[in-house]
């Protein structure tokens, strides 16, 4: 058998008040070799009780509060370690693995200058168009940019790549990555502790890799009310300023205040019109917050 299918591989999925989202997810996996970690953020949906009923070898870690992405995360990845796991991976509870998904990541793993690993991500609602193909900082608003976003999949992003990070939908490493570069920084909460945790990954000398071959779908947003949302453009905006406040450099602290500053008068007044104003105020409540040092902190009800 080739060593990447005889690999022990571990996936991490955080959740919290998604039910069916997280099941739907759980069935996709099913018929794969892995050992699958459900981590709960105190969910009052039945979300823990209906993974329990339907997926018996689901190991499930149930947080009493809310720990966010990144600590939910943590928790799962901590656990698959102690078990043993070779690789581990950490995946969002509204994605939809296809059935050869895992096999061409852990190949990729196989290079030991690889430090981290991420498929193809097509939108949950339009599959044949991207929702990611990897992912990079850069001069633009909200200082990253997802590659192909909701371009359509014409065969463009059909080529491995070195990318500067994978979002963590749907993120692979193997277990000396995650010992030596550590992991996930919990004070992000939700948003951004992606592209910390890969920028970390290549400050040790590793490269990001973008693998076509392995794709799955992914809602996004699902979990904070989709892409617009208030509760998201919050949360993102400060923790832009906050990976800013430690790693930005001269050209992303630019892009930023240019585009996410100096433009926020043309934002709100363009959500005027489309109906997006309280999301708006919240990404300049964001930024405002990120400056003035606060993290971000659970919400009223879950993630």
């Amino acid at each position: 058998m080739p060593r990447a299918s005889r690999t022990r591989c571990a996936v991490v999925i955080p959740s919290w008040n998604g039910r069916e989202d997280t099941l739907r997810c759980l069935r996709s996996l099913d018929e794969l070799s892995l050992d699958v970690y459900l981590v709960d953020n105190a969910s009052d949906d039945g979300s823990v009780e209906a993974v329990r009923s339907q997926f018996p070898n689901v190991r499930v870690v149930v947080n009493d509060e809310n720990l966010g992405f990144a600590g939910a995360c943590n928790e799962g990845i901590r656990r698959a370690l102690d078990d043993g796991a070779e690789v581990v991976g950490v995946l969002n509870n509204d994605t939809v693995a296809s059935s050869d998904f895992v096999t061409p990541l852990l190949e990729v793993l196989e290079d030991p200058s690889v430090g981290a690993v991420g498929p193809k991500v097509l939108d949950f609602d339009k599959p044949d168009r991207f929702w990611s193909a990897g992912a990079s900082l850069a001069f633009r608003p909200n200082l990253v940019i997802l590659r192909g976003h909701r371009a359509r999949d014409r065969g463009q992003f059909d080529r491995r790549a070195n990318v500067d990070f994978i979002p963590g939908c749907a993120l692979f490493a193997s277990r000396c990555t995650w010992q030596d570069v550590g992991l996930f920084n919990p004070s992000y909460f939700a948003y951004m502790e992606d592209v910390d945790w890969c920028l970390r990954v290549r400050r040790h000398g590793l490269s990001v890799i973008y693998e076509p071959s392995a794709s799955l779908l992914h809602k996004g947003a699902a979990a904070t009310g989709g892409g617009y949302s208030p509760q998201r453009k919050y949360m993102h905006a400060l923790n832009t300023v906050r990976f800013l406040r430690r790693h930005g450099t001269s050209r992303l602290w630019a892009g930023f205040v240019f585009f996410d500053c100096l433009l926020w008068p043309l934002t709100l007044g363009l959500s005027l019109v489309t109906g997006r104003t309280k999301a708006a105020l919240s990404k300049a409540r964001g930024i405002f917050d990120g400056l003035r040092g606060r993290t971000v902190t659970p919400p009223a009800r879950g993630r």
